[in-house]
Parts: structure tokens; C-alpha cells; sequence
């Protein structure tokens, strides 16, 4: 099983110079040389949905250049590059003005209803125009939604099929060695829910979602037989893992979907098929206080690595938005390749690799700390939380008072903190004070 990483460049924060968006080539092939360090052989880029058009600005044709060098980049440490396609998105902010960042822009700044007037040949098209800028990319996603999807009512999973169809049939003709994913992220996007969509983290409508997570999926496996053969599929994986997911649920509800019969018998078929994991390494700015700062959650990600480990899956893609997520980045590589290894082996071995002899015990100790009160685990519903990492001796205001100094005790040279140790330190302290 590949073992990848997706980066979506549309997130602004700062330090600038650590921020993708900012990013020019020479940033990217430091952030590609990081993920190459940690064992990393796929790395998947998403472009900021604002500047999803056709360029018009040098700006964007800039932009789009250092994009299109990451595919050589990529292939020159031995790593695969994938691109995501969109559906039905195409950014109808003004031609002359430079995206702000993800967070500033509407999702009905960047969509078209493929339904209404040429929609769907306009969408496709401009996608289609991607897919040749990023020509010699090894494969293509074509996501189902957010941002994507129709909520006009007169939408469904059978115009994401179009969409995976006519894509199938152009990189079949453009580029035969490209393999084409259907990634099923938020497929439920395509419909108009009678009572609105949910509007905040504790809207209870988000269990309608997620139960048309499965059956929207169905529904597009279900015709998966009309698909071209050489089509995968990309699996979300909601509710394997997800915290957001599964606090929806009592413990006798929670689906296991999609179930390993189901997996074995797309395998059996010929179908491909990749785990989309995404926020098991890192979250993005929507989830609030969980943004920037220095995430653990290697139990969960070592639950996941035995799950996977018994189903068919090609590759595994994390995500990765920035170089703040070294500990968790490093965590799936191991684990994804050993699921037996113990946590404790694996911050063992991030610590020798990271910190000088005199502070190592004092990193171990931190990052069982901020392990064990990470707020993925306060999202698990109760009887899906996992058991603490053993805390025997560890004094918190020791390690609140000791860290300024622990910047002395890392080295400066190691690839695995790909800003330096004063960024490393800086965002573990964030963490340490948001618990």
C-alpha cells in the first residue's frame, strides 16, 4: 500500500513563508524534499478553488508554472504526483482580481449547476484544461464535492458519473498512463436536502449527511459496472474513523461502511481502490482551535493502519497543509507500513531523530502530553476513545517551564523539521497552551 499526503494550497495564515498559498518553486521543493524525508511516495496537489479558471493574470500563469514543475519535482525524490479534479467548479470571481484565501471566498463564487444552460460542457472543460497543464501527472481524482456537487434539486450521483465518464475517456486518449480515481468525498453534495444543509458543528442535520454518505456512494457503486474499467474508486472512510462522523451515531448505530466484503468484491472485480483519510494528520481552519498548531493523535492513526492493513487498498492519502504536523506526518508513514509498532516506538524514534541527546526525555514527554489531550480525541464519541498513553512521572508545569529552552536541545539540521526548531517549539507550545 502507497502511502501519500494532499496538500490543498487555498488556506492563508502566517507566517507567510510557511503558508502554500505564498508558496513560489523554490518553497515547494523544500516542502516536497520534507514529505521525501519522512517516507512519503505520493504527494497530491489541489489548487485554491478561487483561481479555479482559466488564467488570465501573469499572477495566475506564474502560479500555475510552479505548479506544473511540481510534477518533475515530485518525480525526481521518486515520488508519484496526483492532481484533483473538480466537477462541477469554475470560479466566477472578478478576472482581474487575485483570489484572497479559501476561508474569504463562497462555495457559489466557484460552482455552476451542470444542468443549467451549457453548464456541464463549461465545467468539464475547463477541468479538461487542467488535467493538459498537468500532463505527466501519474494519476487523476475526480472529487465528487466540496467544493462541487449541486444542490439545485435537479442534480445527483448521475451527473458526478458523467463527469467521471468524460474525464475517463479524454485521459484515455491524452494520457493512457495516467491512472483516474472516482473519489467519493461528500458525494452526498449532489442533492437538495428539504431541510437545508447543517450550518454549524452541532447541527444535528449532519446525521443526514453522513447516512447519504453511504447511500449516495451505493447509489454511484451501484452503476460503477457502466464506468470504464480502468476507473478506481477513492474511499472518504467517514465512518472508519472520523470523530465528526461518529459522534452522530450510538455505539450499536455506527455503520461500518464501506464493509471489507464490499472492498474484496471491488478487488475481485478489478476495480482499484485508495483510502482518502483526510484530517487524520492535520485539520484545516474550519475546525477553529484546532487550526496552526501542533497535532497528536497516533493512537487513532495506529486504529486506522490495522483497519486498512485488512482491506485491498492501493494507497493511502493523509493530508498536509503545512510542515506543523511533522510528529503526526511521520506517525502515518511508520504506522501505515508497521500497524504493530506501539506509540511509544514511534515517538521513541521521532525524538532520536529530531532532539540532541539532552532533550530527548523532555520531548518524549511533551508529545505524550499533547498525545494523550488532543481534541481528535476529545471529537470521539466516548465509547470509540482509545486508552491514554502512560503519563508516570511527567510533571506539566515542569514542561511548561522547561520549553523555551527545549529549542536549544533540537537539531538544527534535522529533515524532519523542515522550519527549524523554533517553529517546531513555537507550535508545540500553541498546543500545549490551547489543553
Amino acid at each position: 500500500m502507497k502511502i501519500g499526503v494532499y496538500i490543498h494550497d487555498g488556506f492563508t495564515f502566517e507566517p507567510r513563508a510557511e503558508c502554500p498559498y505564498h508558496w513560489g518553486l523554490d518553497a515547494y521543493e523544500r516542502y516536497l524534499d520534507w514529505l521525501s524525508s519522512t517516507g512519503v511516495e505520493v504527494v497530491e496537489y489541489c489548487q485554491q478553488l478561487g483561481w479555479y479558471r482559466y488564467p488570465a493574470l501573469r499572477a495566475e500563469l506564474e502560479r500555475l508554472y510552479v505548479r506544473q514543475r511540481l510534477i518533475d519535482a515530485a518525480h525526481d525524490l521518486g515520488m508519484a504526483f496526483w492532481q484533483i479534479l473538480g466537477t462541477n467548479l469554475y470560479s466566477r470571481l472578478p478576472w482581474d482580481q487575485i483570489p484572497p484565501g479559501q476561508l474569504d471566498i463562497a462555495e457559489s463564487d466557484c460552482t455552476l449547476c451542470p444542468r443549467d444552460g451549457d453548464g456541464f460542457i463549461r465545467t468539464a472543460e475547463l477541468t479538461h484544461y487542467f488535467a493538459r497543464c498537468f500532463h505527466g501527472a501519474d494519476a487523476f481524482e475526480v472529487f465528487a464535492g466540496d467544493w462541487g456537487g449541486c444542490g439545485c434539486g435537479r442534480c445527483g450521483v448521475e451527473d458526478y458519473i458523467r463527469y467521471v465518464s468524460y474525464h475517463a475517456e479524454h485521459l484515455r486518449e491524452e494520457q493512457p498512463a495516467a491512472q483516474l480515481w472516482a473519489n467519493l468525498w461528500s458525494i452526498s453534495s449532489w442533492q437538495k436536502r428539504p431541510d437545508g444543509p447543517p450550518t454549524g458543528v452541532a447541527d444535528s442535520r449532519w446525521r443526514r449527511m453522513w447516512d447519504d454518505e453511504i447511500a449516495f456512494s451505493q447509489r454511484f457503486l451501484d452503476a460503477l459496472d457502466d464506468a470504464p474499467a480502468g476507473v478506481g474508486v477513492a474511499f472518504p472512510l467517514h465512518h472508519w474513523y472520523r470523530g465528526f462522523c461518529q459522534q452522530w451515531y450510538a455505539a450499536d448505530e455506527l455503520p461500518f461502511w464501506p464493509t471489507y466484503d464490499l472492498l474484496n468484491e471491488l478487488h475481485g472485480k478489478g476495480r482499484q481502490l485508495v483510502a482518502w483519510t483526510h484530517f487524520i494528520v492535520e485539520n484545516d481552519p474550519y475546525h477553529g482551535r484546532l487550526w496552526g498548531t501542533l497535532s497528536l493523535r497516533l493512537r487513532y492513526i495506529k486504529q486506522l493502519a490495522e483497519q486498512l492493513a485488512k482491506a485491498p487498498f492501493e494507497a493511502v492519502i493523509g493530508n498536509v497543509y503545512s510542515a506543523r504536523q511533522a510528529v503526526n506526518l511521520y506517525g502515518f508513514v511508520r504506522l501505515m507500513r508497521d500497524p504493530s509498532l506501539t506509540v511509544g516506538q514511534v515517538l521513541d524514534d521521532f525524538v532520536k531523530e529530531v532532539a540532541l541527546p539532552s532533550g530527548q526525555a523532555q520531548l518524549f514527554d511533551l508529545l505524550v502530553v499533547l498525545e494523550n489531550r488532543d481534541p481528535w480525541h476529545d471529537d470521539m464519541p466516548s465509547y470509540s476513545r482509545l486508552p491514554a498513553v502512560a503519563e508516570a512521572g511527567i510533571r506539566r508545569d515542569q514542561l511548561e517551564d522547561s520549553l523555551p529552552d527545549l529549542v536549544h536541545h533540537l537539531r538544527a539540521d534535522a529533515p524532519l523539521l523542515l522550519n527549524g526548531p523554533s517553529d517546531f517549539v513555537r507550535a508545540a507550545a500553541a498546543a500545549l497552551e490551547l489543553h
